[in-house]
């Protein structure tokens, strides 16, 4: 970069102190941390995909039966399909809404901190 580029960026904003010109509070911040709260939201799911169907086969086993003693199980197919949907998506629902928040604080901590090393 040329060195009238570089200064021209740069101006005075108090005696002590030097300022980007660049505000890391418009759309370029917005922009990023949004992409951020979408990234987080589509791993959370992604990640829950993978999580929730172990979690339900372990929370619907039978447990501590002597003897390894069985049940004998009479179904409702369409029950049981519809208990593995709904938590499989409430599941997926959850995992995507704490990957957003996470974009979200990390979106914010990185304009923070761009922010910060604005003033020099």
């Amino acid at each position: 970069m040329s060195r009238s580029v570089i200064e021209s960026a740069w101006e005075p904003a108090s005696a002590g102190s030097i300022r980007l010109k660049a505000d890391p509070t418009g759309p370029s911040m917005v922009k990023t941390t949004l992409i951020l709260v979408l990234v987080g939201a589509l791993v959370g799911a992604i990640i829950a995909s993978f999580v929730v169907p172990p979690a339900l086969a372990w929370y619907t086993e039978p447990g501590g039966l002597p003897g390894g003693a069985t049940i004998p199980a009479v179904v409702q197919i369409p029950e049981v399909i519809r208990y593995a949907t709904n938590g499989l998506l409430r599941g997926q629902v959850i995992g995507g809404g704490i990957g957003a928040a996470v974009g979200l604080v990390l979106g914010i901590t990185i304009g923070v901190r761009s922010r910060r090393r604005q003033t020099i």
